[in-house]
């Protein structure tokens, strides 16, 4: 059980013919899926060689890491024998992008994700970067969304390198994924890299490096947190939300001390809600800034 291939994902193209985008969207956790759940929780490390850091083992093996202590023999460049018919992941993706590739020269590819889902996203281009498929990272952007960390302070300089501007994660205010596994200022430690989409709300966003609340469980932010919940649940009622989203919304978010209005904040409606409502022309409503850790 614990060996199966779950990873889940899916792609396609706009068009049959001359496409102008190529997506590959991999599927977050899946609730009642308890291998999703087991590849969250491992945070062990492997490393991927000298000055590409280490990364997360649990999100590596979802996309079909070999051996958890070796990377070169983990993921090899040519895929492994398929054990019972069932493709892993990463190759499997490599291949079909490779073709639809060639199929379509023109095309820009874009990797996203949500939770789980975003984490694939963010190491799937390092794992084109470590077998040199610089035909395919150069036609790549990478779009997480609610990203957990999956690599050490090493490893984002090594992305930063590999992909740079190209990556863009979406974060919507305190969700709870984003800000785990823990980090440190002064640790080579798990860390997120590159330019952030920091949603404050359905109608506003900022463009920041570091996310308020960065480790989350800081005390200073409990009254932010609750007051955010309660906004979206009066939005949710403005906005006309399933009867089963609104009670979720007000036990999780408000009744669940803590870490409610942070899981409550990890809905995908909230990331659906926020790219639809920001006016990305209203420049009053787009900040850049350099948020410091707090």
């Amino acid at each position: 059980f614990l060996k199966k291939n779950a990873t889940q994902a899916f792609i396609f193209c706009d068009k049959a013919e001359d496409a102008s985008l190529i997506c590959v969207a991999f599927r977050g956790t899946e609730v009642f899926d308890a291998a999703d759940w087991i590849t969250d929780i491992d945070l062990s490390y492997i490393s991927m060689g000298s000055g590409r850091g280490n990364v997360h083992l649990g999100f590596m093996k979802a996309l079909g890491l070999q051996d958890r202590k070796d990377m070169e023999k983990g993921f090899p460049k040519e895929p492994p024998a398929e054990e019972d018919g069932k493709p892993l992941a990463y190759y499997a993706i490599r291949k079909q992008l490779t073709e639809l590739a060639q199929k379509h020269p023109k095309a820009r590819i874009v990797v996203t994700g949500h939770s789980l889902g975003g984490a694939l996203a963010a190491l799937f281009p390092a794992l084109l970067a470590y077998h040199d498929e610089t035909a395919i990272l150069k036609m790549m952007m990478v779009i997480p969304h609610a990203q957990p960390r999956v690599g050490d302070k090493t490893f984002s300089k090594y992305m930063m390198e590999a992909i740079g501007h190209r990556y863009l994660r979406t974060v919507y205010r305190y969700d709870l994924v984003p800000r785990v596994p823990p980090t440190s200022r002064f640790l080579n430690v798990f860390s997120h890299f590159g330019k952030c989409v920091y949603y404050t709300n359905w109608y506003a966003y900022e463009e920041v490096e570091t996310v308020p609340n960065w480790n989350y469980f800081n005390p200073i932010y409990n009254t932010r947190m609750y007051w955010g919940a309660w906004e979206d649940l009066f939005w949710a009622f403005y906005h006309r939300e399933g009867i089963a989203s609104v009670v979720y919304r007000f036990v999780v978010g408000i009744l669940v001390p803590i870490v409610g209005p942070g899981i409550v904040c990890h809905n995908t409606r909230n990331y659906l809600h926020g790219a639809k409502h920001v006016n990305k022309d209203d420049k009053t409503k787009k900040t850049t800034i350099k948020e410091k850790a707090v």
